[in-house]
């Protein structure tokens, strides 16, 4: 399966921003100077990224896209396997983001593209999910 759901916007609190089991309960996650140098920290079942600011951002959402990100300003990978059939995305004081993803263990990257100085975009977040 291949997907690629709409960009959505979330505003960004505490820097960082968490991927969850869908129907569970947002996680707190606590973070570490090395979790802090790397850029995430995970947990049971969920990792949390490091938000560049606490302002409205846009997260986007790929499951098994071969298109490769042309440009970005950070990348992290972790390993994050899918329990019930998909995932929920929040930040402390913002409202959740769900989306189907099938059961399985996947290559989560998180990208995080900053608009130039000169633009009014918001930063992206792209969630790219690939099956391991």
């Amino acid at each position: 399966m291949i997907k690629k759901w709409e960009a959505q916007e979330m505003t960004m609190s505490y820097h960082q921003f968490t991927v969850y089991q869908k129907g569970g309960k947002p996680p707190v996650m606590d973070w570490t100077d090395e979790d802090i140098k790397r850029g995430y920290t995970a947990g049971e079942h969920a990792v949390s990224f490091e938000a560049l600011d606490n302002t409205a951002s846009l997260v986007e959402v790929r499951l098994n896209v071969q298109e490769q990100v042309p440009s970005f300003n950070r990348r992290v990978t972790v390993s994050f396997d899918v329990l019930h059939g998909g995932v929920e995305i929040a930040s402390v004081l913002s409202k959740k983001l769900s989306c189907d993803i099938p059961q399985g263990v996947y290559q989560l990257t998180c990208y995080t593209i900053m608009p130039d100085q000169s633009s009014t975009a918001k930063i992206t977040y792209i969630l790219d999910f690939k099956q391991a």
